[in-house]
């Protein structure tokens, strides 16, 4: 996996991350592409988080339910 990536993931119950079905590379085109899945996967049963991997680090940078962005989890 490159260094420097986005990820949308189901947002469990319990807030911990489940598998993670799509990579986005670290561009602009990457963010915005992960953004839109984000949104439209949070239509679905569970809230979508979009995380951003730089190295070991993550993240969570939006948080989306029902189709709409809401705070992030603290």
């Amino acid at each position: 996996m490159p260094a420097k990536t986005y990820l949308v993931v189901d947002e469990a119950p319990d807030r911990i991350p489940r598998h993670v079905d799509q990579v986005y590379p670290y561009t602009l085109r990457g963010l915005v592409s992960a953004l839109e899945e984000a949104r439209i996967r949070s239509h679905g049963d569970n809230p979508q988080l979009l995380i951003a991997r730089h190295g070991g680090e993550t993240r969570v940078i939006r948080r989306f339910e029902h189709g709409h962005e809401t705070g992030v989890p603290g």
